[in-house]
């Protein structure tokens, strides 16, 4: 009987958890805030720290190789990074626990190739940044400053989130 309940409760987390992965991106802007300076680790173990993107809009995107959803939107914020005109970094932080084993099979298998990927090795910047769910994307200005969150899978391609940056990257 318990047993019974244990699954019960898996499977309507489970429903739960895909009915909101196909939810549409929740975006939260704000008046400037400030947002503690993170340190992550490249694949090299070389760190990242978000005060070296100031002077630029930083787009920190905090995602999982086990997120269904993250793992949708990632070409299109690759295709983001890939275009040098926006004049926007990205930052794309891996929360996976198993290191990068799972985050270099993903990457080999969608031939990533514009998009810089962090591992947050200790989920330090993930406490720090009161990151509640994946994915999560903060948006800093060229201060530092976080002015939007953006929780849920968003299409990095659309025009309107394309309009969108344009205008975090004019403030």
């Amino acid at each position: 009987m318990l047993l019974r309940s244990i699954l019960a409760a898996i499977l309507m987390l489970a429903s739960g958890a895909a009915a909101r992965a196909e939810a549409p991106a929740a975006i939260a802007e704000f008046a400037p805030r400030d947002v503690p300076v993170i340190e992550v680790e490249t694949r090299a173990g070389t760190p990242f720290r978000t005060d070296a993107a100031r002077g630029k809009l930083l787009i920190l995107h905090v995602w999982a190789t086990w997120c269904g959803p993250c793992r949708t939107e990632l070409p299109t914020l690759d295709a983001l990074a890939a275009d040098k005109t926006t004049g926007v970094e990205i930052a794309a932080i891996s929360v996976d626990r198993l290191g990068w084993m799972p985050i270099d099979r993903l990457d080999a298998a969608r031939a990533a190739t514009s998009l810089p990927i962090y591992h947050d090795r200790n989920m330090v910047a993930v406490r720090d940044l009161r990151v509640v769910g994946l994915p999560t994307t903060l948006i800093l200005d060229a201060a530092g400053r976080e002015i939007a969150r953006i929780t849920g899978p968003a299409d990095w391609a659309s025009p309107a989130m394309r309009a969108r940056i344009a205008a975090w990257a004019s403030r």
